[in-house]
């Protein structure tokens, strides 16, 4: 059959490498432990998910390989699982399914997973100027772990199709203090090698964190000519992988941004000591989440951001530290500048218009599901 040169260089990689699949698993999954596959995206399925123990390693692979190219990625957790979560698939893929792993559910952390993913429009892949110059960050840092003393037996270096994976072996608990090491490390080679090119995922750091499956498709958006859809792909994978120990992993912590209150904007810097922050959040009817411990002082998280009411993932929060300064923000971009002193001027100024209604000034014009929102919050933290 004669096919036309212009489409054969349209034709999209193969649906998976199957041998490159069963790689991947033996690296990625210790023998004796249960797994989950997800796969995301999957055309009239939804999500489809299974449980695979160490005897169907097989079935595992099979599974992933059925799905790639329906699917707009399969993924599989980094850490093994509880092996109760077996009983919701056992070694089989199930259609749209409603339950799948959280943090608490994970037995270990086998896996440091750095992500460097190009900046681009969402839902699309990656064009090979992108891709590549992810590949080049992530070796750039691969040098870098070295060069701080970590071994070559410990870094998996990975083509995730659209990006690059520099996965660091690690054997840790799954405890919060791992998860804030695991944090830290991350935090400080994204303060490192995050750019306007490239960037690296800081969210990464979750137990129960999915990652690409070597071998598969990875499918964001339509397959085109500058932005084709490409199998993930092991690069450099050690003969024999040794973990990093935890003295490395505390070195490489210590270059993380350290949570600070700026001094100039975030910092309440008047009598310290005599400034209470609780009553002050009560007698503006502040909605707020209880206090909870955090530095040595204690933290409120809001419900809806004061600045941006699109912001309900809990990302904005008031602190005050044990020795009086307070500091107030908001974690996304857009809220870069805000801090404590504009969020004690939005309340107090709106006080001193009608001290019966202190609510942020965006509230008269947000939509009736948000002012909803915002006034449930009010009355739950009342309430408390």
């Amino acid at each position: 059959m004669n096919i036309d040169p212009e489409e054969q260089e349209c034709e999209v990689e193969p649906l998976y490498d199957f041998d490159e699949i069963a790689r991947g698993i033996r690296l990625l999954c210790a023998p004796t432990q249960v797994y989950e596959i997800r796969a995301l995206g999957v055309y009239r399925a939804g999500t489809v998910s299974g449980y695979f123990d160490a005897d169907s390693r097989k079935a595992m692979v099979d599974g992933c390989a059925d799905v790639s190219g329906e699917a707009e990625g399969v993924y599989v957790t980094l850490n093994p699982v509880i092996p109760s979560l077996l009983a919701r698939a056992v070694n089989r893929l199930r259609e749209f399914t409603k339950h799948t792993t959280g943090d608490a559910e994970i037995a270990e952390r086998r896996w440091l997973p750095l992500d460097f993913d190009p900046v681009r429009p969402a839902g699309i892949s990656s064009t090979d100027g992108e891709h590549e110059a992810a590949l080049a960050k992530a070796r750039e840092c691969r040098k870098h772990l070295l060069s701080l003393g970590f071994a070559k037996q410990s870094l998996v270096l990975a083509d995730s199709g659209n990006g690059a994976h520099l996965l660091c072996r690690i054997e840790l608990p799954n405890d919060d203090v791992a998860r804030d090491l695991v944090k830290s490390c991350i935090d400080a080679v994204a303060t490192k090698f995050s750019d306007e090119v490239v960037k690296v995922d800081r969210t990464t750091y979750n137990a129960a964190r999915i990652w690409k499956v070597p071998g598969t498709l990875a499918c964001k958006g339509d397959h085109t000519d500058d932005r084709p859809h490409r199998l993930a792909r092991l690069v450099s994978v050690p003969k024999k992988i040794e973990p990093a120990s935890v003295d490395l992993l505390r070195e490489l912590a210590q270059f993380a941004p350290q949570v600070a209150l700026p001094a100039s904007r975030a910092i309440w810097t008047g009598t310290a000591k005599s400034f209470d922050l609780e009553a002050w959040l009560a007698a503006h009817e502040v909605p707020v989440s209880s206090p909870k411990p955090k530095d040595g002082g204690r933290i409120w998280v809001f419900p809806v951001c004061p600045w941006n009411p699109q912001h309900t993932n809990g990302s904005a929060f008031v602190m005050q530290r044990a020795d009086g300064p307070i500091a107030a923000g908001c974690h996304h971009n857009g809220c870069q500048g805000k801090g404590w002193r504009e969020l004690r001027a939005l309340y107090e100024r709106t006080s001193q218009v009608d001290a019966s209604a202190a609510r942020p000034a965006w509230l008269a014009t947000a939509s009736p599901a948000i002012r909803k929102k915002f006034e449930e919050a009010i009355r739950t933290q009342n309430n408390n």
